[in-house]
């Protein structure tokens, strides 16, 4: 998903449109905590933004994306599916980011292209659940014997309280 900006490059507010079906490998960006399953839609324009202080040339990228991403779930670990869609605005420089300032959302432009997956990828992973779970009342695992219990239950005991926190069970109401 490589955007020339070529047309672009000599013109300030010049802009190029875009759009893109096809497959992202997240793991070829160095994301492993999700898989883009299936095709990604993408479509947007970059704009020239002309010259920097520095001399660099700037862009601005408005890009609106939709897909499914497989994650794997948080309690009984079986892979899932889940629509993701969303819109953002990145900044591109021609070069490599001056990234001493911290700003993450700068990607540079390489052999006067720029890449739309690193920037998908990278909204995707920061909106990312930090524990996915396949569907709220997910039951997990048991933790003695492994079984999943959405699947089947089992006869472990499960009422193993600390001690240390036996005292605040008096705390509780009683259930006459």
């Amino acid at each position: 998903m490589k955007v020339s900006i070529a047309k672009i490059k000599s013109k300030a507010a010049m802009a190029v449109d875009f759009t893109f079906t096809e497959t992202i490998h997240a793991a070829d960006y160095g994301y492993d905590d999700f898989v883009v399953a299936g095709l990604a839609s993408v479509s947007g324009k970059i704009v020239n933004l002309g010259l920097g202080v520095d001399n660099s040339g700037q862009y601005q990228a408005d890009i609106h994306y939709q897909t499914e991403i497989e994650l794997i779930c948080s309690r009984c670990v079986k892979p899932f599916t889940i629509p993701v869609e969303g819109a953002l605005c990145a900044q591109f420089v021609d070069g490599a980011p001056d990234e001493s300032d911290g700003e993450a959302d700068i990607f540079s432009i390489e052999k006067d292209h720029a890449d739309i997956a690193a920037v998908v990828l990278s909204e995707i992973f920061f909106t990312l659940p930090m524990q996915p779970l396949c569907r709220e009342d997910c039951k997990g695992l048991c933790p003695k014997c492994g079984v999943d219990l959405n699947v089947n239950s089992c006869s472990c005991e499960r009422v193993a309280i600390d001690p240390r926190w036996e005292k605040l069970k008096s705390l509780l109401p009683t259930e006459d």
